[in-house]
């Protein structure tokens, strides 16, 4: 407890005050207690609340994530991302299977080092000029860890953080290794027909539905008189390989091969124009391309330089005029 003793006047007599701190504390002990109660009652409850709203919230955030990784994972294509220093930060599963590697092998590597040496160095040039929401593609060759490699196509795309400055990339990689089988089987099928076409003694001319070269054989080139095919193919026919004169004619022809008239256009004799200026007549055989679709696509025509036998031919017409003027003077000379 807590006394106070107070002297009187009175000999030897005094007031003392005598307090029980029991007392005086129990009412802030009470309201202490009470103000503890409502504070835990209110932590507890704030938990249990945030318990309900956060739970299907962070329910929601892990079903969301565990189907980007599904899809990232199970994806057809390599997936990588670089930070800003070109280092590799992530890899999904297919990329580690194109390159042989471990993912732990993959991480922290320079993402150039990826690739052959020719196409890491085209990697970086791209990256360095790829602007941020640029898309764009270029084909590559992966350096796998059994020495061997790997054609793929490359789309990268510039990465922001949150201050708008960059962060890095992500690049989608494509193996292409069955693309390019096919585009050198094919390639070989071309030149293998090119060559057909080269030893046929009549000129071949393919046109697209506009009327530019799409192809031309060896005989074509030497009476156009052109070094080579990459001197015509891309250019109009009509304005390149045919003089003035004969152009609007032939464009005639050529619209009706197009609408699909091809009996009436089976044949047709015109002039070309040389490159050296010189003209040549020729006797075109035409048919036309159609698409897998069945739609026309253009026209392929082979030609015979009959320039010569026209002469003749003329020649011949004349000597026989002479021959029958001479036939009739004699005939008026011996009456």
């Amino acid at each position: 407890g807590l006394a106070a003793y107070e002297p009187v006047r009175v000999p030897d007599l005094g007031i003392v005050a005598k307090v029980d701190l029991s007392e005086v504390q129990a009412p802030f002990l009470r309201a202490g207690l009470i103000a503890l109660g409502a504070s835990l009652g209110a932590i507890l409850l704030g938990a249990w609340m945030f318990t309900r709203v956060s739970r299907p919230l962070l329910r929601q955030m892990e079903e969301v994530q565990e189907r980007y990784e599904d899809v990232v994972e199970t994806m057809g294509d390599g997936l990588a991302v670089q930070d800003e220093d070109g280092r590799v930060v992530f890899v999904n599963d297919r990329l580690c299977q194109m390159l042989g590697r471990r993912r732990r092998d993959v991480l922290g590597r320079a993402s150039a080092e990826l690739f052959s040496e020719e196409s890491a160095e085209m990697h970086r040039r791209q990256l360095a000029t790829l602007r941020p929401g640029e898309t764009r593609s270029y084909e590559a060759v992966l350096r796998c860890l059994d020495g061997s490699s790997l054609h793929v196509l490359v789309a990268p795309r510039r990465l922001r953080n949150r201050g708008r400055s960059l962060a890095g990339a992500v690049l989608v990689i494509s193996e292409i290794t069955d693309i390019k089988v096919m585009e050198a089987a094919l390639r070989r099928e071309k030149e293998r027909a090119q060559l057909h076409l080269d030893i046929v003694g009549a000129m071949v001319v393919a046109l697209d539905s506009r009327g530019r070269i799409e192809l031309v054989n060896r005989r074509a080139i030497d009476v156009l008189g052109y070094d080579s095919a990459s001197d015509l193919v891309g250019r109009d026919w009509f304005s390149t390989c045919l003089p003035e004169q004969a152009r609007a004619e032939t464009r005639a022809v050529f619209a009706r091969l197009m609408s699909g008239d091809v009996a009436s256009t089976a044949s047709a004799e015109n002039a070309v124009l040389r490159r050296d200026g010189e003209t040549r007549l020729i006797l075109w055989h035409n048919t036309i391309l159609r698409d897998a679709d069945g739609r026309i696509g253009g026209t392929l025509s082979s030609g015979e330089d009959i320039t010569e036998l026209r002469a003749q031919t003329a020649r011949l017409a004349h000597l026989n005029a002479v021959l029958r003027a001479v036939r009739n003077v004699n005939q008026l000379i011996t009456r």
